[in-house]
């Protein structure tokens, strides 16, 4: 069982830390390389687009969709941003298509 605890803001930029305790020995090794994946912020039903679709211009937020064979621009709100994709809150609807770069 792997059990992560938060621990209190610390440093002069108050960074977050988390401590990882792993209670099944031998399951790692000294040195080993474990990859993990810590969710902050999780929204059921949320509409995803990659951040390469996400324009921004003179403090406008758009995305290009696809209709037919028309190209429009849609202004959009960004929620949860993570370092490859974004939660749109407004603007467009599940199944949109997006035209990324």
């Amino acid at each position: 069982m792997i059990l992560l605890r938060r621990l209190p803001f610390t440093g002069p930029n108050r960074e977050r830390r988390v401590r990882l305790e792993i209670e099944t020995p031998g399951l790692l090794t000294m040195n080993q390389t474990v990859t993990t994946v810590i969710t902050l912020r999780e929204k059921a039903d949320a509409v995803i687009v990659p951040n390469a679709a996400i324009r921004e211009f003179m403090g406008r937020t758009y995305v290009r969709v696809l209709e037919g064979d028309t190209r429009r621009e849609v202004d959009v709100e960004i929620g949860i941003r993570t370092p490859t994709h974004s939660e749109i809150l407004r603007g467009i609807e599940p199944g949109t298509v997006v035209i990324g770069r």
